[in-house]
């Protein structure tokens, strides 16, 4: 009966611990989840919402939303850059909200506003379609598409705020990689960088209209490999055409690329 006692308070005496230690660990997690819905909180926060009558295809409505990042200027007649920032597939909708998740990444301290000497414009594609799923195509070529609508909102930022129009760049996560690779082509000269992250999808067709932007993509090794090889011959493509061009390729997060070209590349800074 003594030996009996004897290993369930060694039992016990392991358990306890691993118990703690187990409690800690969530109460780490939980206490992380919480800041980050803050902080995401706190940068939705910083954006003005703003509205464009435009019209797309099975699109319900007529007026697309999207976001506008308007800085504390300091001067008044300082143009400053601006950021054109395109969501990924999971952030479409309709709530004007969903399109700004990564851009904490950006906003590292929303509560110091002053030190954002940048604009960022945030569209958000509707979801269209029988099941409202699907965003509308961004290769559509169409003067009705998101692409264009984009473009009609950078001109309008442009036209009322006070931006250094030589300064516009554009980046993209993922389906906003996508679209990303597709504005450029579609108007070569209208940004001063590009930063196409987590996409492969580059129209061969295209490449001819890339080499007049630089371009610095980013692909995660974790996704497939024949992505992987599609996006290193269009980057040696484009390169031996004349263009600037630079691909970084993260490892070990999945298909996320973009949290390493904040976290460790500065494209901020870049993009800058």
């Amino acid at each position: 009966m003594a030996r009996s006692c004897s290993r369930n308070r060694a039992r016990l005496s392991v358990i306890q611990p691993v118990n703690r230690r187990l409690a800690a660990l969530l109460a780490l997690v939980v206490a992380a989840a919480i800041s980050a819905a803050r902080l995401q909180a706190g940068v939705v926060e910083l954006f003005e919402e703003r509205e464009l009558a435009f019209q797309i295809e099975g699109n319900e409505s007529d007026v697309l939303r999207y976001r506008l990042f308007v800085p504390d200027r300091r001067g008044a007649d300082e143009r400053l850059p601006l950021i054109v920032w395109l969501h990924g597939h999971g952030e479409s909708g309709r709530d004007n909200a969903a399109q700004l998740k990564w851009l904490d990444w950006i906003f590292r301290d929303p509560s110091r506003r002053s030190q954002y000497q940048f604009y960022v414009l945030a569209p958000q594609w509707p979801k269209v379609g029988p099941t409202d799923s699907s965003p509308p195509a961004p290769d559509s070529d169409s003067d009705h598409d998101m692409i264009e609508a984009v473009r009609r909102m950078i001109d309008r930022t442009v036209e009322e705020e006070r931006v250094d129009d030589s300064r516009i760049t554009v980046a993209g996560v993922s389906a906003g990689g996508s679209a990303t690779w597709r504005i450029v082509s579609r108007f070569p000269t209208r940004f001063a960088g590009a930063a196409p992250m987590g996409s492969a999808a580059v129209n061969p067709s295209d490449i001819a209209n890339l080499v007049q932007t630089p371009i610095w993509a980013f692909f995660s090794q974790d996704d497939p490999p024949e992505l992987l090889s599609i996006i290193r011959l269009r980057t040696a493509e484009v390169t031996a055409r004349g263009g600037t061009i630079m691909l970084t390729e993260p490892q070990g997060m999945g298909h996320d690329c973009w949290t390493e070209a904040f976290r460790d590349h500065a494209i901020l800074e870049w993009l800058l």
